[in-house]
């Protein structure tokens, strides 16, 4: 599955909590999950996870929470950082450190360079994609 069809199945994923959770909680959910999941896939999630439980994770409701850590959110999370590990560990990824934040721009640039692009996955510090 692309990453943009995973990213589209997060979002709307997590648009069905919309009802219980302001835009911040909505946030605290989306950064949580995908944390959550890369915890659990480097193997780091038994020393990191009691910090992430009582930082972000005491800001949702309990259905909101099972579905970070066990449920659909889970899921596609875990799904979306293979993704994006897999992306940027591929030898053929290029990183840009600095450049113009103009999407074109870097389109023109790399498809100069490389002929043809497949992905683009812009993050300022591995943020969330």
């Amino acid at each position: 599955m692309s990453l943009k069809i995973l990213m589209e199945d997060f979002s709307t994923s997590l648009s069905r909590f919309s009802q219980i959770l302001s835009p911040r909680c909505m946030y605290i959910a989306a950064l949580s999950s995908l944390l959550y999941a890369a915890f659990a896939d480097k193997g780091i999630l038994p020393s990191h996870g009691r910090l992430l439980k009582s930082q972000l994770l005491a800001y949702l409701p309990s259905p909101v929470k099972a579905a970070v850590t066990h449920g659909p959110l889970h899921e596609l999370a875990s799904n979306i950082v293979s993704t994006v590990d897999r992306i940027t560990s591929d030898r053929t990824t290029v990183e840009l450190v600095e450049g113009r934040a103009d999407l074109d721009y870097i389109l023109k640039m790399l498809s100069r360079e490389l002929g043809s692009v497949r992905y683009i996955v812009l993050y300022d510090c591995r943020s969330i994609p």
